[in-house]
């Protein structure tokens, strides 16, 4: 059934580009930005369907829903050598993560955590995307289904990040990799945990990633940046959902600043591996990436920044349906190849 709404809305999609923007109400163009007719068409049914009604439905229903949402656009992705998974040691608990083996790869690794606003996804919504990172990166990719809220509340997420980091480095022969060629990498919440990650072992003055990949992060969960309003309501993605997640994640407003939670509030941020931040010209989080580079820019970190201008929030999940989506993910995963190369 999947694969035959995949297929349904492949057709939509192959229209011409004319057609899907007269189709979705003409063109769409903020601060200069056009929106790519693909995405706005997706957008348009999205916003037709309606949006989950956040804070009226238990979180276990919202994670239930977004995550049915997450896999009717999610294809099977390439083929890999081996796809494993493995149950590792925690901070008390049990973290289970899903290993993928690409035909050909080099002794490089990305640890990958998946986006959902901290509520949500999980190893199969993002089975895809690890996929392709895989095959297009040349890499062993590690995806890590740590602990979500509001049932495990902050700071259980960064506990469970760091248990996967240190798991891969100590198994580092077993994994057939080099520890000093981690990537950490992640969407949405996910890059939030992997550039926190790597600012732990910074502060802690041990050996940390060699780079950070991260696609449309939030950053500051401490306040609301101009591209919450400019961006809110007709991408998906929401101001609204935005302020939700952080009161399931956060037990106390306080921590809001802390930088395991609001990574761009940290005293510095000199000494952070290279990076690569890509942001969605229509989202919310926009700004929240854009700040980001720049900050870690001023820390004298290496940043290749790209705001692919025509996307909205989620494109990685969207590679297998929308051209300028495979693109933007093909242009991540070089830069995480290169990264671990250099």
């Amino acid at each position: 059934m999947r694969g035959l709404r995949i297929a349904a809305t492949r057709t939509l999609l192959a229209m011409p580009p004319a057609l899907l923007r007269a189709l979705s109400g003409g063109e769409v163009k903020i601060d200069g930005r056009v929106l790519q007719p693909q995405s706005q068409i997706l957008m348009h049914v999205a916003n037709k369907v309606g949006r989950l009604p956040v804070g009226s439905i238990p979180a276990t229903e919202f994670r239930e829903q977004t995550n049915r949402a997450m896999l009717t656009v999610s294809g099977p992705g390439p083929d890999m050598e081996d796809v494993w998974n493995q149950p590792i040691p925690g901070d008390g608990c049990v973290v289970p993560v899903r290993g993928y083996v690409p035909r050909t790869r080099s002794d490089g690794l990305l640890l990958y955590f998946h986006g959902g606003g901290f509520v949500a996804g999980n190893l199969d919504t993002h089975d895809m995307i690890c996929r392709y990172f895989a095959e297009l990166a040349g890499v062993l990719v590690i995806a890590v289904g740590y602990r979500l809220a509001p049932e495990h509340k902050f700071p259980a997420a960064v506990l469970d990040a760091r248990a996967a980091f240190d798991w891969a480095v100590d198994n580092a022969t077993e994994l057939g990799i080099d520890p000093r060629k981690i990537a950490v990498g992640g969407d949405s919440s996910g890059a939030n945990l992997a550039t926190v990650l790597a600012y732990q072992t910074l502060t802690e003055d041990k050996e940390g990633p060699a780079f950070q990949m991260l696609l449309y992060p939030i950053v500051d969960l401490s306040q609301q940046r101009r591209s919450y309003q400019r961006f809110d309501e007709r991408f998906g993605l929401t101001a609204e959902m935005c302020d939700w997640g952080v009161e399931q994640y956060l037990s106390d407003p306080a921590q809001q600043t802390d930088p395991l939670a609001s990574p761009i509030l940290a005293e510095s941020l000199a000494g952070m591996p290279p990076a690569y931040i890509g942001t969605a010209g229509f989202d919310v989080l926009h700004d929240d990436g854009e700040d980001y580079a720049v900050a870690l820019e001023q820390a004298g970190v290496e940043v290749e920044y790209r705001c692919h201008t025509g996307m909205v929030h989620g494109y990685a999940r969207l590679i297998e349906l929308v051209d300028a989506a495979r693109k933007a993910l093909e242009e991540s995963a070089d830069a995480v190849r290169r990264g671990l190369e250099a």
